[in-house]
C-alpha cells in the first residue's frame, strides 16, 4: 500500500509550468528550472558569502530571483541578496530597495520585515507595518512579520502589543522561530 502511496505522488523536479511572458518594464523569465537546480543556485551564491565575496554572492542572488517567475522563489533568493546587503555592506537603505524587486506582495513586505531584524530605529518597523494583518500571509512569511513588529513594540516598551505579535508569531511559526518567539 506505501508503494502505491509513493508511486502516485508527482516526480520531484524536472521542468516546472511555462514562465508568463515579460510584460513591459518586468523582468525576462528564464528558462524553467527545476526546485534542485534552484535550491543549488542559492547554495552556490550563500557560498560566495560565506568566501566574503558579498558583491558575487549578491549579483548571483539577484539574477536568479529576477529569473523566476514564481513569487516564493524570488523572495527567497532576492531576499537573501537584500539581506547580504544589510549584513555585509550595511545599507539599509540599499537592501529595502532591492526587495521591491520581488514585485509581489505580500513577499515584497515579509522580505522588508526581514530587512527590519536589525532596524535601529523601532519606530520605522511601525510605521511601515503597524496596521498590517499578518494572519492574511503566508504562514511562513506570517511568523516573520509578527515577530519583526513585535521586536518593535517590545523596543518601543510597548508591552501588550508585544505580547500579541510575539503570540501570534508562536503561533504561526516553525521550528527555531517558533521558539524564538516564545
Amino acid at each position: 500500500r506505501f508503494q502505491k502511496l509513493i508511486a502516485a505522488l508527482p516526480p520531484v523536479g524536472g521542468a516546472t509550468a511555462a514562465a508568463a511572458p515579460a510584460a513591459e518594464g518586468q523582468p525576462k523569465w528564464d528558462a524553467p528550472v527545476s526546485a534542485a537546480d534552484f535550491e543549488a543556485g542559492l547554495r552556490a551564491a550563500n557560498d560566495l558569502c560565506k568566501a566574503g565575496k558579498h558583491p558575487e554572492a549578491i549579483e548571483a542572488l539577484l539574477r536568479l530571483g529576477d529569473g523566476r517567475s514564481d513569487p516564493e522563489q524570488r523572495y527567497q533568493a532576492i531576499g537573501a541578496a537584500a539581506e547580504c546587503v544589510r549584513l555585509h555592506q550595511y545599507d539599509e537603505a540599499k537592501a529595502l530597495d532591492l526587495c521591491q524587486r520581488i514585485g509581489a506582495q505580500p513577499y515584497v513586505k515579509a522580505a522588508r520585515a526581514r530587512i527590519y531584524q536589525w532596524a535601529k530605529a523601532p519606530d520605522k518597523v511601525l510605521e511601515e507595518f503597524r496596521d498590517d494583518d499578518f494572519s492574511a500571509w503566508p504562514e511562513s512569511l506570517a511568523a516573520t512579520g509578527y515577530s519583526v513588529r513585535g521586536a518593535a513594540h517590545y523596543r518601543l516598551r510597548n508591552g501588550p502589543e508585544a505580547a500579541r505579535d510575539f503570540l501570534r508569531a508562536f503561533q504561526f511559526a516553525k521550528s527555531y522561530s517558533k521558539w524564538s518567539a516564545l
